[in-house]
């Protein structure tokens, strides 16, 4: 059982003007075990919550490691209103993290620095870890309470809870989102991962594209939406209608889909692949007759990913093929880019997996890899053999791509399923990964293993054959040959409050019975934020039929506001599973009303200082 306490007197804030200033120290570790990540993320967790709601300003993190002589060797209420007093806090949050076996404790304070007295005993106990993260969002409360010198509501005594009516979960096989009862005590319902939830909901009628179960609830968010057509998962509202769909594209796949302006008139393109041609569209939403088309290259050869991006920084994005050649299995990827009028391959046959995608230092990184080629002759060496090489940044030199520096990750994963986001806001690179069973992977700077999903998302139809011996013995099954592909990650800032949201996908196949082929029946994009320990869940689209073959969230128009595009393939008939028809589903994001509240409060004194400038001097 988990059980979290706390007991503050009766105090109040001193009431001056501005908001209170409260301090975060870190929580002194008491284990055998490497918590430090625990440490870091405690402190960004409650520094989060703590400034939701306005009237605390949380002093920064890097001006209370300047101090970390001073608090490295324990810190105790003499200590911490001395630190207090040099950061200018008014209130000071230290305390400890205790692990025994499994079971998890924290102990903390907050002490008043002008009183130079403790104001709050924190504890919060847990069988494992698990247990401890969703209890921050009450510690934080209970912090904001006592620091705004408002009455400190108690956590209720664990008792038989009464009976309640079953909460309506969607259904489907799809990872679900965790529905947390609110409590007595509490004003308003935390969600584990303590993030705004940034409101929307779900389509009312889907035209045949989304999916829905009699016992599914219809779920949704309220006004002010980041988009209704997606399901959050804290908040209940009417269905509405809020996504745009494409035009008939006459195609029979879609392979890829990304956005750029690639032809350097400032307003963006959208550019689709099917199996061996590339489509460059002016407006691909109202006319999908206004196009250019680009082949491949190389013969027999099918697209597997595509990225847009203005890698050699000549103010015009190079379209970045990811390309395979279906019998050989060589890869034979090509760069297409717009010059004199038209568009030119700048070059093909290279032997490389393409992903494009934001260094928190470098801007928009070009990532590569190459296929691995070995033979097999058991399964044994099967399951030890990565068919994929090192990762390594690419850049233009003279005209050509050559190899950079090295991505330094420790576990082989195929780089189109990767992406580089700095998730502790420290100003340095992590990597976040599908591996080859499509769990999510969260890497460190140093390539290191942070955390893995409990569940696997993603998911694609793509794949190439391994090179298998000839020399199978004919009494033995031949190992899987198939290679499955990852599914790109997205990572964008949709609330605009500094932090970057994941977006990625899940195709979901209901009976597996062939290990050499995929089925995919319904799908969802889902989006998650990352507390410090864990990934949560912020909210997710409507099921769709069929299956998401790629997406993207860029503005889609000169108007800089971004869209969440979804290229989707599904079957035309109930029986017939091998005709498919496509489309392309636009999502409008209503950016500005899903913006957390530190960014709306700072827009007010945004708007003045950018009057004042107007103002002749």
């Amino acid at each position: 059982m988990t059980v979290l306490c706390l007991s503050a007197s009766l105090l109040v804030a001193a009431q001056g003007e501005g908001p209170v200033r409260v301090a975060i120290l870190p929580f002194q570790i008491h284990s055998p075990d490497d918590l430090s990540y625990l440490q870091r993320g405690l402190m960004d967790m409650l520094a989060s919550r703590l400034a939701q709601g306005g009237g605390i300003q949380v002093v920064e993190r890097a001006s209370v490691l300047a101090l970390k002589e001073e608090i490295s060797s324990g810190v105790d209420l003499s200590r911490a209103t001395a630190v207090g007093k040099k950061l200018g806090a008014d209130f000071v949050v230290f305390g400890s993290i205790s692990k025994l076996g499994t079971h998890v404790s924290l102990d903390g304070q907050v002490a008043d620095v002008r009183k130079g007295s403790s104001s709050a005993q924190l504890s919060a106990e847990a069988p494992s870890m698990d247990g401890v993260i969703p209890q921050v969002g009450r510690l934080a409360q209970e912090i904001r309470a006592v620091a705004l010198g408002q009455p400190v509501a108690k956590a209720p005594v664990a008792q038989a809870p009464a009976a309640q009516a079953p909460v309506p979960q969607p259904t489907g096989g799809l990872p679900q989102q965790q529905i947390v009862p609110g409590t007595g005590a509490i004003a308003y319902p935390v969600p584990p991962g303590g993030y705004p939830v940034p409101p929307g909901g779900f389509t009312g009628r889907g035209d045949d594209v989304f999916t829905r179960s009699e016992d599914q609830p219809a779920i949704a968010g309220p006004e002010g939406s980041l988009n209704p057509a997606f399901i959050m998962a804290y908040q209940a509202d009417k269905a509405r209608r809020g996504y745009s769909k494409s035009p008939d594209l006459g195609l029979a796949d879609i392979q890829a889909v990304d956005i750029g302006d690639v032809d350097g008139d400032g307003i963006p393109e959208a550019v689709l692949a099917d199996e061996d041609r590339i489509y460059i569209y002016k407006n691909i939403m109202a006319d999908a007759s206004n196009r250019t088309v680009v082949n491949l290259v190389a013969p027999r050869a099918k697209v597997i990913g595509l990225d847009v991006a203005d890698v050699d920084k000549n103010a015009v994005a190079e379209i970045y093929v990811t390309a395979i050649v279906e019998k050989g299995e060589n890869v034979v990827s090509q760069v297409v880019e717009y010059r004199d009028g038209r568009y030119q391959v700048l070059a093909h046959g290279l032997p490389y997996f393409f992903r494009v995608t934001r260094s928190v230092k470098d801007g928009m990184v070009l990532l590569a890899q190459e296929k691995r080629t070995r033979f097999f002759t058991n399964r044994v060496s099967d399951t030890l053999f990565s068919p994929f090489s090192k990762i390594f940044r690419m850049k233009w030199e003279g005209g050509k791509l050559v190899k950079g520096e090295e991505i330094p990750l420790k576990e082989e994963v195929c780089v189109l399923g990767l992406t580089m986001v700095d998730m502790d806001r420290d100003g340095v690179d992590e990597y976040l990964a599908f591996d080859q069973r499509d769990y999510l992977k969260l890497f460190n700077a140093r390539g290191g293993l942070v955390w893995v999903s409990t569940e696997p998302y993603g998911r694609t139809g793509n794949y190439f054959l391994k090179d298998l011996d000839r020399g199978v013995p004919p009494n033995e099954d031949p190992p899987d040959s198939r290679v499955w592909l990852p599914a790109r990650i997205v990572t964008v800032d949709l609330d605009l409050d500094g932090i970057d949201e994941v977006i990625l996908c899940h195709n979901y196949e209901p009976l597996k019975l062939f290990p050499q082929s995929r089925f995919f029946t319904k799908s969802a994009i889902f989006s998650l934020s990352w507390d410090g320990v864990d990934f949560m869940e912020n909210w997710r689209t409507r099921e769709m039929k069929g299956y998401v073959s790629d997406y993207q969230v860029k503005a889609t128009s000169k108007d800089g506001k971004p869209e969440l595009l979804v290229a989707l393939v599904y079957k035309r008939g109930t029986m017939d599973y091998l005709k498919t028809t496509v489309t392309l589903l636009a999502f409008e994001l209503n950016v500005e009303k899903a913006k957390s509240p530190k960014a709306k409060k700072e827009e007010p004194g945004k708007a003045k200082a950018e009057e004042s400038e107007k103002k002749p001097l």
